[in-house]
């Protein structure tokens, strides 16, 4: 990854946190015939094991190359496009974002009780961050499976760790602007969040998903 020296984020802990707020990631490893394998999904720091903890679907090619070569995980933080009107001192737009990279080789979690440690990790990460519609409602746990129900997730899924070999990242926001500038950027990105609530990202998606269901099943 291109990084200029003013965008490059040092610290190991920031990144961390991009990772954490980020943790729906791309996972991309190279076959032997140099082609890209790409899979989307929820990968979850374990800062006990200090390695990134993640599964995938049984059926998924992508689960047997994992093991023989090294793939690269990538978290995509805040972006927003940038006006030159926005700011004295920018002549052209630009996008501001922060991005992480980790590499290493990723290792397959075969014990039952270890896949059920992953997942309840997981599950109950998310399930934290995700309050139900009603106050006193309890979150969904891995427990609430039967022992049968739990046998037939294990057997649709495969679980991983993947160490740390490498990581970088890229925080680009405006640094090598002038602190008049980057305070007036951020007054704008304010006003745009303001003005668009719920956010827009959440909308968008909302409307994706009702557009693009299918009419007949």
């Amino acid at each position: 990854m291109y990084i200029p020296k003013h965008f490059q984020q040092s610290d190991w802990q920031s990144a961390l946190d991009l990772a954490k707020q980020a943790s729906f990631a791309q996972l991309i490893t190279v076959d032997q015939q140099k082609a890209l394998q790409v899979s989307y999904l929820p990968v979850l720091f374990d800062s006990q094991a200090q390695v990134f903890i993640f599964h995938l679907a049984r059926g998924n090619d992508h689960c047997d190359l994992l093991l023989n070569e090294t793939s690269t995980v990538i978290f995509n933080g805040p972006h927003s496009y940038i006006s030159p009107t926005w700011a004295e001192g920018i002549i052209v737009p630009t996008w501001n974002y922060t991005t992480v990279h980790i590499q290493g080789r990723a290792q397959e979690v075969t014990e039952a009780s270890g896949k059920l440690e992953l997942m309840s990790k997981m599950v109950d990460f998310y399930e934290s961050a995700s309050p139900g519609s009603e106050p006193e409602q309890e979150p969904w746990r891995v427990s609430d499976l039967t022992a049968a129900q739990q046998k037939g997730m294990f057997k649709a899924i495969r679980c991983f760790t993947l160490s740390v070999d490498h990581w970088e990242a890229k925080f680009k926001l405006s640094q090598n602007r002038s602190l008049e500038a980057v305070e007036q950027l951020a007054n704008q990105l304010h006003d745009i969040a303001s003005n668009t609530a719920p956010a827009v990202n959440e909308v968008a998606l909302a409307k994706l998903m009702l557009s693009e269901y299918p009419k007949e099943l």
